[in-house]
């Protein structure tokens, strides 16, 4: 499959994540914050970057349900940071997906206060990590499985497997709950920072592969040329779009490269408005240089030009005159098959030539005829010109009148 769904984030404080479809529990405990050392971001420009601070005493949020409903593989994969020892209690959640069904049972990652991260799967313990310096940003990848009867959970730490995969029998799910942070600690404390959070749909994906996700402004697109498209300055970074949404600030990376990643985001409903621009449900896009099927679609001749089409690539490559088929493009000097065939007034059927209204059928032109074999006349003959001569060996006449010089005047 691939990216199912992705999320960087604004200046949202927990009510607006609710209002937005987020689950998190209260302002004081989930803080948006921008401060130079709490943005995962790429070099350069960070206007606009914020990330989520989510204090040790059960700070976290939930992903929204329309995204996960029917999410039940694949990765869930975060950078995070602490920012503080770990709370009072020490060990804190960083990513859970638990079961949709409500049996509080799912697979998860756990920070520990020695620095390590425990991966429990079916909210057994299975695996601890090597310690991790949890100070600056780790992105951590969490992939499981609770598609089938057997649950599966592996951690991997940028990039790379931090624990083995691990399984445990039980019953299979067909949504779950996404929940992200500690949920334990001191109140007030915020003890991780949370850059950005995407999923994919499959354990088959590269949900491990760190990369950054931002923010543009669907809704208040133009087209390149118009004088609103402003690109910052900077050798591999561009200035993202500052919430509110409607911002006629936009990003743009005049040269991108395989393994790039937008994030989209809408503010009254996540997906809805960016479907509706794109199309009016969930479709592909067609990249320029990708291979692809279209179907359903109109090209104008008048509008669009077509080159270099082989008759390979057509369904019908050929036209077939009476029983000869002739390539397109190419020409035939003999035509096998035609059993009927019109010519001005002239029909040629068979072994008949004859004329489809009432003129002479004349053939020959004035240049003479020449007659290889015998031929027949079966109405009335009239021969015209200056002298008729025969020459034969036998001249048979079945009549017997003949006459001579009929129609002429005077003397003989």
């Amino acid at each position: 499959m691939a990216l199912l769904w992705s999320w960087a984030f604004g200046n949202e404080d927990a009510t607006k994540l609710l209002t937005i479809g987020f689950g998190n529990n209260g302002t004081a405990r989930v803080v948006p914050t921008n401060s130079s050392n709490s943005l995962y971001t790429y070099s350069g420009d960070n206007s606009g970057r914020y990330s989520l601070a989510l204090d040790g005493h059960y700070g976290y949020i939930e992903l929204p349900l329309s995204v996960t409903s029917s999410f039940n593989s694949g990765w869930v994969s975060i950078p995070v940071k602490s920012i503080s020892t770990l709370g009072y209690y020490g060990n804190q959640i960083l990513i859970r997906a638990l079961a949709g069904s409500g049996s509080n049972r799912g697979v998860y990652a756990q920070a520990n206060s020695t620095g390590t991260i425990s991966l429990y799967v079916d909210n057994v313990f299975k695996e601890t990590t090597t310690a991790l310096d949890l100070t600056g940003f780790r992105y951590i990848a969490l992939k499981f499985d609770m598609s089938g009867s057997t649950w599966s959970g592996q951690v991997y730490v940028d990039g790379a497997a931090a624990t083995s995969q691990h399984t445990s029998t039980r019953t299979a799910e067909s949504s779950t709950l996404v929940r992200i942070g500690p949920g334990w600690g001191w109140l007030g404390n915020p003890d991780f920072i949370l850059g950005q959070v995407v999923l994919y749909d499959d354990v088959a994906d590269s949900g491990e592969t760190p990369m950054y996700v931002t923010r543009i402004s669907p809704d208040a697109d133009s087209p390149f040329t118009s004088a609103g498209w402003t690109p910052s300055t900077g050798s591999d970074d561009y200035a993202v779009v500052v919430p509110p949404l409607d911002s006629t600030t936009y990003t743009r990376k005049s040269t991108p490269t395989s393994g790039d990643v937008i994030g989209l985001f809408t503010d009254g409903g996540v997906g809805t408005t960016i479907n509706s621009k794109l199309n009016t449900t969930a479709d592909t896009i067609v990249g320029r240089a990708t291979t692809d099927t279209l179907t359903n679609k109109t090209i104008s001749g008048s509008s669009n030009t077509l080159s270099n089409i082989g008759n390979s690539s057509l369904s019908n490559s050929a036209v077939t005159v009476g029983t000869t088929s002739i390539s397109l493009g190419a020409s035939s000097t003999t035509i096998a098959g035609v059993s009927d065939l019109t010519a001005g007034s002239i029909n040629i059927a068979g072994n008949v030539i004859k004329s489809n209204g009432s003129s002479v059928v004349e053939i020959g032109a004035g240049d003479g005829l020449s007659v290889a074999g015998n031929l027949t006349v079966a109405g009335n003959m009239t021969v015209t010109g200056s002298t008729t001569t025969v020459s034969s060996t036998n001249t048979t006449l079945a009549d017997q009148f003949i006459e001579l010089g009929t129609g002429r005047s005077g003397s003989a």
